[in-house]
């Protein structure tokens, strides 16, 4: 099982209106599918928006136009003392590209 690694900035939008709430910069970690596990993927963001609905599902795109369905929950470790806030996100999809609608 291979895991990659990548980072850059995306976007988070609610999951229901599709509607972009925080530009974010993000953390990316994936596992490769094997034959018993399915690919799966997780991170963290950090974005100066607080997210109302930490603990909620969300959508997240990535600078490479792939996007999925996610969990957000806030690490509040690490906001206690800054600006900008850090979450932590778990996927809950597929990881589809935006631009071919998959």
């Amino acid at each position: 099982m291979a895991i990659h690694f990548s980072e850059g900035a995306g976007f988070l939008y609610d999951k229901e209106n599709d509607l972009m709430i925080a530009k974010v910069k993000y953390q990316l970690t994936e596992t490769d599918a094997s034959l018993y596990t399915k690919k799966r993927w997780w991170g963290d963001i950090i974005t100066s928006k607080v997210i109302i609905d930490s603990g909620s599902t969300f959508t997240i795109e990535f600078s490479d136009s792939r996007r999925g369905e996610c969990f957000v929950y806030e690490n509040t470790e690490m906001t206690a003392k800054s600006d900008r806030r850090h979450y932590h996100f778990n996927g809950r999809s597929k990881l589809g590209d935006r631009r071919f609608g998959t």
